[in-house]
């Protein structure tokens, strides 16, 4: 049995964002109400009022650019190379005020609201950025990094751009945390770039994004030939982790019919983490395709997607994509993730593998185990048919210890190249197993805790670990019948150490 090499990136040791006291530096404050760009800007009582006059001074390291809470910031400002911080003293952009008072709000109109380009070590945080509206006028992103490094976004709110609320371009050593993306058009956060065609370069590097909302990202109105409605997105990065987020309601406004959005993917990327990352309601218009929770899609490489949860999309909840015309997708893991009610009954399922180039064999090489997919609206897992009309066949596809239970066949295509190994089938209806691809396998009620009507809508990550529903019962069959993975991560959905004598399931 292959076990790909993995490399996961701890999130706490992506970025060390220095705080030594620079004596030297300066704090610049900004209040629209009573400020002035004429006066020095150094203290409260002589603020500067427009954010015009950050994009014409200059800054050093250590220095402060400080909006006024409570108060409306109209226009937009850019930071350049000359405005680079260093590691022991980045540039912070954020906020003074009393803490009774809100956070201080920039409405861009129909462009950007904050643009970094070439920039090092700046912090941004505390900021709330509104453009006109992805139908109403805005034509652009809401923060865009552009070939810039060591940047810290924290806490700041982006709602009403027609394209990303945060966009970074090939950048590296960035960390987004505690941002709520809104009502925008393409993705409420995207992180990568463009690659040069043929290559396999990865023009952005060394991504983190936590504890963020994207929400109600609904389509862009403009874009008639690919995705958009999109939550999350990394894409020509090498080393990313996206952990503790959720994308919801997203996607359900895209204008074209083909390929759609999903909650939190990637594309073309090499040493992505996704984990302890919940993905609900996210759709694509009728006729459109996708729409789902999850997914690794096209070049995907020595990534993980591991602790999701994914219920209610109206796609699958777990996509295993390879388009067309894209670097090859191989040595991924998938492990200790739950799908509930994915797919929405449209051919789709729990789980689902789709490559459009099936001959090729360019999907390849994926451990696939401990997982949970229940879906009673039709199948747990399933193999599609490609753009040529050719059976995906996958080769190197490994499946131990799951769960599939599926109100028709727990599995459907064909999965010739596939080995599945003490994985637990079960069929709501007629409780008749018509397919039995594992030898070793458990066909019988596996005994996990069902959800009832409402008790498996969680919204929170931090709440993932203490899920009740989806665990085996006290007297489940599927205990200890398991198989022991080497390198399988330590722990369990739940946090818990994983027995020496395994269960079949996320337990």
């Amino acid at each position: 049995m292959n076990s790909p090499k993995i490399f996961i990136i701890l999130s706490t040791l992506i970025l060390t964002f220095g705080c030594s006291v620079n004596t030297d530096h300066k704090t610049y404050y900004l209040d629209s109400a009573n400020g002035s760009d004429t006066n020095s800007g150094t203290s409260p009582e002589n603020a500067w009022q427009t954010l015009a006059k950050i994009s014409s001074a200059g800054f050093e390291p250590g220095d402060k650019i400080l909006l006024k809470k409570g108060q409306i910031f109209h226009g937009s400002f850019s930071l350049d190379e000359k405005d680079t911080g260093t590691d022991e003293l980045p540039i912070h952009i954020g906020t003074y005020g009393g803490a009774d008072f809100t956070e201080p709000i920039i409405k861009s109109g129909d462009g950007f609201a904050i643009t970094l380009q070439n920039c090092s070590w700046v912090n941004i945080s505390g900021l709330v950025l509104q453009g006109a509206g992805r139908k109403t006028g805005n034509t652009s992103s809401g923060l865009i990094l552009e070939q810039c490094s060591n940047i810290m976004i924290d806490s700041v709110r982006v709602s009403g751009y027609q394209k990303h609320g945060v966009d970074v371009f090939s950048s590296e050593n960035i960390r987004i945390s505690h941002v709520k993306a809104f009502d925008n058009g393409k993705t409420g956060i995207r992180a990568g770039g463009e690659r040069t065609p043929g290559t396999a370069d990865f023009p952005s590097r060394n991504i983190y994004i936590g504890y963020s909302d994207t929400y109600d990202n609904a389509g862009d109105p403009t874009i008639m030939d690919n995705h958009s409605g999109s939550g999350i997105i990394v894409n020509y990065t090498d080393s990313a982790v996206i952990e503790y987020c959720t994308a919801y309601n997203n996607g359900w406004d895209m204008p074209r019919k083909g390929n759609g959005p999903v909650g939190i993917w990637a594309h073309d990327a090499n040493n992505v983490t996704i984990q302890y990352c919940i993905a609900y309601n996210n759709e694509a218009p009728h006729g459109a395709w996708d729409g789902g929770g999850f997914d690794f899609d096209g070049g995907i490489t020595n990534s993980v997607m591991q602790y999701n949860y994914s219920y209610d999309n109206n796609g699958v909840g777990y996509g295993l994509f390879q388009y067309e015309g894209t670097t090859v997708w191989e040595n991924n893991i998938l492990r200790f993730n739950i799908s509930y009610n994915d797919g929405d009954g449209r051919d789709f399922a729990g789980m689902y593998i789709w490559m459009a180039e099936p001959d090729k064999d360019l999907l390849r090489n994926c451990q696939i185990y401990n997982n949970v997919i229940v879906n009673e609206l039709g199948y747990a897992l399933k193999y599609a048919i490609g753009d040529k009309g050719i059976p995906n066949d996958p080769p190197g596809f490994e499946f131990y210890n799951n769960v599939f239970i599926s109100r028709d066949e727990p599995i459907d295509g064909i999965y010739s190249k596939s080995l599945f190994s003490h994985n637990a089938w079960w069929r709501l209806e007629n409780q008749a197993i018509l397919k039995k691809p594992d030898k070793n396998g458990l066909y019988a009620d596996p005994g996990i805790v069902m959800p009832g009507p409402d008790n498996y809508r969680i919204t929170d990550p931090s709440l993932l670990k203490s899920l009740d529903v989806f665990r085996l019962t006290d007297n489940s069959p599927a205990k200890g019948k398991g198989l022991r993975i080497p390198d399988n991560g330590g722990r369990n959905f739940h946090g818990d150490p994983l027995a020496d004598v395994p269960n079949i399931g996320i337990e």
